[in-house]
């Protein structure tokens, strides 16, 4: 099986069949390359070729601005996947309304007293005083990021997302399972099913302002359907 994974595209995250699979990078370099191999995601993916002899979950990550290409010693099915990043690439649903979707869809109660909202596609954020409340769509990935001017905390308040937290990956956390992600940390929040809405408590120190995100990888594009 051949992929080759154009500037910022990454890979569904599969899970390796139990016969294992060799993953080998044919043209590009590892430097450019980020991944994720069971709990932990490497910044620099290990090696031109890795082989994976359990059911491991891992996704290939191409960060640099020239293609990359790499051989699967077998073909990944479609029930492999454990998340597609790019499932509603071609689909984009409708920006969330703040007001029905907590009144309608929310999976908790969302207390009164918020000062404002952010609404995409994607996500919807309730900002209080001193914390955020953050639900994120079904199939969907909060971009992963880090900050230059602030640390987070996170609490999964509902569903069952994986944590990428630095270098550990998190699967199937648990309602009222803390994360800590210090300052310059990169993180991210994928929620892997089809049909439940996770959401996370997020505090932080430092200065909060909501331009301070580095993107690493950001599936989503931050594209709705109005600027599609």
């Amino acid at each position: 099986m051949i992929i080759t994974l154009g500037s910022e595209r990454g890979t569904p995250l599969w899970t390796a069949p139990v016969s294992g699979v060799t993953i080998e990078l044919v043209a590009g370099n590892t430097s450019q390359v980020a991944g994720i191999l069971g709990d932990l995601f490497f910044a620099q993916w290990p090696s031109k070729q890795k082989e994976i002899r359990t059911p491991l979950a891992f996704m290939l990550i191409n960060l640099g601005k020239s293609p990359v290409k790499f051989s699967l010693s077998t073909q990944m099915s479609q029930n492999q996947i454990l998340w597609d990043p790019y499932v509603f690439e071609h689909n984009i649903p409708a920006e969330i309304n703040p007001n029905v979707f907590k009144q309608t869809t929310s999976p908790i109660s969302i207390p009164e007293g918020y000062v404002d909202t952010l609404s995409k596609w994607y996500s919807v954020k309730y900002t209080y005083q001193d914390y955020n409340l953050i639900f994120l769509r079904p199939q969907i990935c909060i971009s992963f990021q880090n900050h230059a001017q602030r640390g987070e905390h996170w609490e999964i308040m509902a569903g069952s997302p994986i944590v990428v937290a630095g270098s550990l990956v998190v699967y199937n956390a648990k309602v009222g399972e803390h994360f800590d992600l210090p300052l310059g940390h990169m993180h991210g929040l994928i929620n892997p099913s089809k049909t439940e809405w996770t959401a996370i408590k997020e505090t932080w120190s430092g200065h909060f302002d909501e331009k301070d995100i580095i993107r690493i990888f950001n599936p989503n594009h931050y594209v709705s359907p109005k600027t599609k």
